[in-house]
C-alpha cells in the first residue's frame, strides 16, 4: 500500500507485539535485551525471542532469590533478583515471540515480612547488580505505585488520587 511518496507496511505480529509493551514510566524500564515493570504484588519481565532460536534453547531458572534468562548462548538475566519472591507462586509463558515471565514478590501490599512496608516492596530493578542505566533512579516510590491494583484488593475500591510528603 503506497501513501503520496511513502509506502505503507506493517510489522510481523511479534514486533507489534514487542512495541505495544511499554513500561509506565518509574515503575518498570526498556532495558533495550529486555523490559520489565511492576505492581504491588508482582514483576513481569519481558523478553523478546530471535525467530533464530528453539523452544529448547530458552533457559529460564528462578529461585526464591536468583534469576537466570537465556537464549541460546546469550545471556539475557542472570543473577540475584532486587528481592525474593514466591517461586511456587511464579510462572513464565511464550506468546507472539515474547518470553512473559511473572514474579510474585514475596514482600507485597498485605504480605510482609521482616518489619517491611508497602515502599519496601518497590524494586528499583530486576536484578541487584543491574548496570545503572537498568535501574530506577528515584529515591522514593512514585505516587502512582501505591494507587496500583494488589492482591486481594478490589480496584474499585482504589483511591483517585493519593498525596505523599515525598517528591516522584
Amino acid at each position: 500500500m503506497q501513501y503520496g511518496n511513502v509506502q505503507a507496511y506493517s510489522l510481523p505480529q511479534h514486533q507489534l507485539a514487542w512495541q505495544q509493551i511499554q513500561p509506565a514510566e518509574h515503575l518498570g524500564q526498556d532495558c533495550a535485551t529486555y523490559k520489565w515493570s511492576q505492581s504491588q504484588t508482582e514483576v513481569d519481565v519481558y523478553v523478546q525471542i530471535p525467530t533464530k532460536i528453539r523452544r529448547h534453547e530458552i533457559v529460564v531458572q528462578c529461585t526464591p532469590d536468583k534469576l537466570l534468562i537465556k537464549l541460546g548462548e546469550k545471556v539475557i538475566l542472570n543473577g540475584l533478583l532486587y528481592s525474593q519472591i514466591k517461586r511456587e507462586d511464579s510462572m513464565w509463558l511464550l506468546e507472539n515471540s515474547i518470553l512473559h515471565l511473572t514474579m510474585l514478590k514475596r514482600n507485597r501490599r498485605g504480605n510482609y515480612a521482616n518489619q517491611c512496608t508497602n515502599a519496601d516492596t518497590f524494586w528499583r530493578s530486576v536484578l541487584k547488580s543491574a548496570p545503572y542505566q537498568e535501574r530506577l533512579t528515584m529515591a522514593y516510590p512514585p505516587d502512582m505505585y501505591y494507587a496500583l491494583p494488589f492482591e486481594g484488593c478490589d480496584s474499585s475500591h482504589l483511591p483517585l488520587r493519593l498525596t505523599s510528603s515525598h517528591a516522584a
